[in-house]
């Protein structure tokens, strides 16, 4: 019976040893990666307002155009606030990549922490 209860035992301590420990939450964003997360934003809404057939001096102009508006319109300044309060480098990283808005919504999401939130 005792040497039942050790086995027992061993065998659960050896699974818990064989539990990996779990992962560490991804960084913080920083402004820079921010920043890239932004400039893709503008890319994408230039895409999405402009047109993807622009030669290089039109393109140079509707990101200009976009930029502005977003500027002015403080979009600028409240994406800044939330990403760099809550956004991971998953997330940023992700997101700066993503060719659509849909897709930078999902990057948003499936790099969250079980916070409920980035960090």
């Amino acid at each position: 019976m005792k040497l039942g209860l050790v086995f027992s035992a061993l065998l659960l301590a050896s699974c818990a040893a064989a539990t990996p420990p779990p992962k560490p939450p991804p960084p913080h964003a920083t402004a820079d990666d921010c920043n890239k997360v932004l400039d893709n934003l503008i890319a994408i809404s230039v895409r999405t307002n402009f047109g993807s057939n622009l030669d290089p001096l039109q393109q140079a102009v509707a990101t200009a155009v976009v930029d502005s508006y977003y500027r002015e319109n403080g979009v600028t300044e409240r994406f800044f606030a939330s990403c760099v309060a809550t956004a991971n480098t998953d997330q940023t990283k992700c997101m700066a990549e993503a060719p659509n808005l849909e897709a930078v919504r999902v990057c948003a999401k499936k790099y969250e922490t079980k916070q409920g939130n980035s960090q």
